[in-house]
């Protein structure tokens, strides 16, 4: 028997057509009856598609990603160590490409996190107030009682700790 004949009785035992001409495969896991559009291609498998439905797929995943979860972090771990230039620069594309979404998702956290956390609250306030003594805006007798000292001592008090590379105009791409 040729190749070809022995493929087309493959095809027919496991194809069937229903009433409205639509193509049906039978599951190898499930063996239930399902439209080809309920299956992945696959350009190696019968008919182009995979030969398990998308739904247990999706089972067999779910549970494999259950059971192996440590392998799978260290797997992912290994990964990032070995492609460190590769998984910056995806992750540097995706910023670029979903900047308003995550801008969008941060400011909800800050949000959330101001009204929620205590904590958060009084690092944000305290941030925003050393920030306006630095640079010199909306500097108050409040804000130099909580700092003990004048916005001026403390920003040449910063200074003196800066290293030589160091300036007010490189603050946070020093070392990168």
């Amino acid at each position: 028997m040729l190749q070809k004949d022995i493929i087309g009785k493959i095809k027919n035992k496991k194809m069937k057509r229903q009433d409205n001409d639509t193509k049906v495969k039978i599951c190898s896991r499930c063996n239930q009856q399902k439209s080809f559009d309920e299956y992945h291609k696959d350009k190696k498998g019968v008919f182009g598609l995979k030969s398990s439905c998308k739904s247990c797929i999706s089972t067999y995943m779910k549970s494999y990603t259950q059971e192996n979860k440590e392998k799978i972090k260290q797997q992912g771990k290994v990964y990032r160590n070995n492609n460190e230039e590769k998984v910056k620069q995806k992750v540097k594309e995706y910023q670029l490409k979903h900047k308003e979404h995550l801008y969008q998702k941060s400011k909800e956290y800050h949000f959330q996190q101001y009204h929620i956390s205590p904590y958060f609250k009084i690092k944000r306030l305290l941030r925003d107030r050393v920030s306006k003594i630095l640079g010199n805006k909306g500097v108050t007798k409040k804000s130099n009682e909580l700092l003990g000292c004048s916005g001026v001592y403390l920003k040449s008090y910063l200074e003196s700790l800066f290293f030589e590379e160091m300036s007010w105009g490189n603050h946070g791409g020093y070392g990168k």
